[in-house]
């Protein structure tokens, strides 16, 4: 079986659960790609199958989504496992980078820009290093990261922006709300062109017990 863990997971071709499978499930990759990770196993998809096509056919998200969402495991290991399926990369989040990179790229956006991407969950935390053309010159892709890279509405709006290139990866939902609901609301309360000689103070991801009365911004968050 390939290693989940690494690149694109695909899914063992020969399945001799799928026959089994109710109906919602077959096409699902990444409720197969759940099943033969051990995340969850195929006896447990009947009860879920029933609830799901209760619901009005125009009212169903994803089956995979569906069970994510009502699974005893840790819904994050189903987000992760999905963007790993359809092959998103995963990216772990430097407080101390992202605040440096942010103060350098916020004039790039509009307030209206910011706040849109602040509903999607998506943020820029960025640039790799492939470069790709852009007229007469080479741009460097910029990085956003999301919990859900899976959801069209954030591609589709990422494409809107002024940005010659991008690349979306995985993070997981505890940092990008960390950084969105704790991090950026310090940096932009801030002027732009503010001094940068005194560093902004955030919270750490895990808060310091009230004994230690850390306070370290430089903390880096595990996906």
């Amino acid at each position: 079986m390939p290693d989940p863990s690494s690149g694109r997971y695909q899914p063992p071709t020969t399945q001799p659960l799928t026959s089994h499978l109710p109906a919602a499930a077959v096409g699902d990759r990444v409720i197969r790609a759940a099943i033969f990770s051990g995340l969850m196993h195929a006896s447990e998809l009947t009860g879920f199958s029933a609830d799901y096509e209760a619901l009005p056919a125009n009212e169903r998200p994803r089956f995979w989504r569906f069970v994510a969402d009502r699974h005893g495991a840790d819904k994050e290991q189903f987000y992760s496992l999905a963007a790993r399926t359809y092959g998103f990369e995963e990216i772990e989040i430097s407080v101390s980078d992202l605040i440096r990179f942010v103060q350098e790229i916020r004039s790039d956006f509009s307030r209206t820009s910011w706040k849109r991407m602040n509903e999607l969950r998506v943020l820029p935390v960025g640039k790799d290093g492939a470069r790709e053309e852009v007229g007469d010159s080479a741009a460097a892709r910029l990085i956003f990261a999301s919990s859900d890279p899976m959801r069209l509405e954030v591609n589709n709006y990422l494409s809107t922006l002024p940005v010659p290139s991008f690349v979306l990866r995985y993070a997981s939902a505890r940092s990008i709300e960390y950084v969105i609901d704790r991090v950026l609301p310090v940096i932009f309360s801030r002027r732009p062109n503010a001094s940068e000689s005194k560093p902004a103070r955030v919270l750490p991801l895990v808060p310091a017990s009230p004994q230690s009365g850390e306070n370290d911004p430089d903390v880096r968050r595990a996906a």
